[in-house]
């Protein structure tokens, strides 16, 4: 489990940027597991990234350096409604995906969704350690 002190850590080197999708978001210059990363942000009072458009995918990517990052995409379970939303229940326009994806890949459970080299957003495993791109949550 990631500890207070690192996340104070993390939280204080983090990158301040506005856009025009997104009033401002977080650059984590640490990788972590997409459950520590969901927590980072949620422990600031932020959400992990829920991109809407291939324009937020961009301003990522120009902002926080090319890397590969978290969004805050899930693949729920059928008992939660089932497929892979934002986590805060949005759906995400199926024009973001890499071609081919949501896969689970090569047999793999792939739980979480990444934004790629490529700029495009692809379903990984929750255990891969990445960027975390947080922004303030809409109250």
């Amino acid at each position: 489990m990631i500890s207070t002190f690192l996340l104070l850590t993390l939280f204080s080197m983090f990158q301040d940027i506005s856009a025009q999708g997104f009033d401002s978001v977080y650059c984590v210059p640490q990788q972590l597991t997409w459950f520590e990363a969901l927590m980072a942000c949620d422990g600031h009072g932020m959400s992990l990234i829920s991109p809407q458009t291939r324009g937020d995918l961009q301003f990522v990517r120009d902002k926080c350096g090319k890397r590969i990052f978290w969004t805050s995409g899930y693949r729920f379970t059928k008992l939660l409604g089932g497929g892979i939303k934002y986590f805060e229940g949005l759906e995400i326009p199926k024009g973001l995906f890499q071609n081919g994806e949501p896969n689970n890949g090569r047999g793999r459970t792939e739980y979480c969704l990444e934004l790629n080299l490529r700029g495009n957003l692809n379903d990984v495993p929750c255990h891969f350690k990445l960027y975390p791109v947080c922004t303030p949550r809409n109250l």
